[in-house]
This record gives C-alpha cells, sequence and structure tokens, in this order.
C-alpha cells in the first residue's frame, strides 16, 4: 500500500494522492498518470499496470507478456533488441541482454528486480536505476523485502 504525494512509481517521479496504488496493480485515475514510462496517458491506456491492453501495438507490456521485438517499449519506453523478452516479470532472459526497468544492461546478480526476487544486495537497480539497500526495497511488487540473499536458481550464468 503506498501513501499519497509523495509516490515513487515506477520512474521514480512523483504522483498524486489520486494516482496511488499503481505499483500494486490497484486502479489509478486517468488525468496525470506517469505510468510505466513516466509519461501521461490518457483514460484509454489506463490499467498498464496492472497488465491490461493499453493499445493494440503494446501488448500487455506491464506483465511480461510475450511481444516481439518491435512493439515491446517497455518500462523505459524504449525499443529493446531481444526477441521474445519477459523482462518484465523477471523471466529468464540472456544475462548480456538485459535492459531491464531503466533501460541499462545488468549483470546476472542483478536479475529478477522487478518481481521482487532476491538478487544480490548492494547491487540492486531497482525501478529507477538508482542503487537501494536490502532493507529498504518495496519492488514492482510493493512489497518489503528485509534480508537479501542470492539464489543460484535465480542466477543467468
Amino acid at each position: 500500500m503506498l501513501i499519497s504525494h509523495q509516490i515513487r512509481c515506477i520512474t521514480g517521479h512523483l504522483v498524486i494522492s489520486h494516482q496511488i496504488r499503481c505499483i500494486t496493480g490497484h486502479l489509478v485515475t486517468s488525468h496525470q498518470i506517469r505510468c510505466i514510462t513516466g509519461h501521461l496517458v490518457t483514460s484509454h491506456q489506463i490499467r498498464c499496470i496492472t497488465g491490461h491492453l493499453v493499445t493494440s501495438h503494446q501488448i500487455r507490456c506491464i506483465t511480461g507478456q510475450m511481444v516481439t521485438s518491435h512493439q515491446i517499449r517497455c518500462i523505459t519506453g524504449h525499443m529493446v533488441t531481444s526477441h521474445q523478452i519477459r523482462c518484465i516479470t523477471g523471466h529468464m532472459v540472456t544475462s548480456h541482454q538485459i535492459r531491464c526497468i531503466t533501460g541499462h544492461m545488468v549483470t546476472s546478480h542483478q536479475i529478477r528486480c522487478i518481481t521482487g526476487q532476491m538478487v544480490t544486495s548492494h547491487q540492486i537497480r531497482c525501478i529507477t536505476g538508482h542503487m537501494v539497500t536490502s532493507h529498504q526495497i518495496r519492488c514492482i511488487t510493493g512489497h518489503m523485502v528485509t534480508h537479501i540473499k542470492l539464489d543460484a536458481s535465480l542466477v543467468i550464468w
């Protein structure tokens, strides 16, 4: 549950009280939403956080549903090059080509940050791409993780 005036949504930008709960996938209002890409969206483009269709060419990008490499424009709104990337849900993609939430390259130790899965404590480049500590995460799921322990099964070598 997120609180009103000082939410730092997906892009780290402030949103107002009518646009709360976007991280947890709850509905937000249609006026000034700075959802995934940080850009304003219209009432026809709401529900993108919950994985509902945005436009016909931007298929369920939030939920990590399969889209083509030409249509992804995932969290950062930029094109990604690997075909069939499920970066949003933290599913396995090649460790050398991941352009996670910030659109930056991440290493195998920093994968699965989107789903809030365990990653190394000092190197998490969460939603805003900034370093966060293991005590303060509140990733996309809105849940608090308190201790980070790398699970080898989560690492892409």
